[in-house]
C-alpha cells in the first residue's frame, strides 16, 4: 500500500528534477525523507509500540503525497499545459 503514495512522489521528485525545479525536488524527498518521519517517531510509537516505527514512514509518504497534491493543484498552471499533454489538431 506504501507505493500508491510513495510512487507519485518519487515520480513528480524526479520530474521537478528534470526540469530544472531541484530546490521543489530536494523539499519533496527531505520532507518524505526526514523532516516528516521524525515527528512520526516520536508520537507514533508511544501509541503503537514498534509497529509504530514502521508506520512513520508510511505516514511521512502519505503526508508528502498530500502536501504535493496540494502544491500542484494549487499552482498546475506554472507546471502543466494541455499542449504539452495533448497536442490539438
Amino acid at each position: 500500500m506504501l507505493f500508491l503514495a510513495a510512487g507519485p512522489n518519487y515520480i513528480l521528485a524526479a520530474f521537478l528534477q528534470s526540469t530544472g525545479k531541484t530546490t521543489l525536488a530536494m523539499i519533496i524527498n527531505l520532507l518524505k525523507g526526514f523532516l516528516l518521519i521524525i515527528p512520526g517517531l516520536l508520537v507514533l510509537p508511544d501509541h503503537f509500540g514498534l509497529s509504530g516505527v514502521w508506520l512513520s514512514r508510511s505516514l511521512a509518504e502519505i503526508l508528502t503525497f498530500a502536501v504535493v497534491g496540494v502544491y500542484t493543484l494549487y499552482y498546475k498552471k506554472q507546471y502543466f499545459h494541455a499542449n504539452t499533454i495533448v497536442k490539438h489538431v
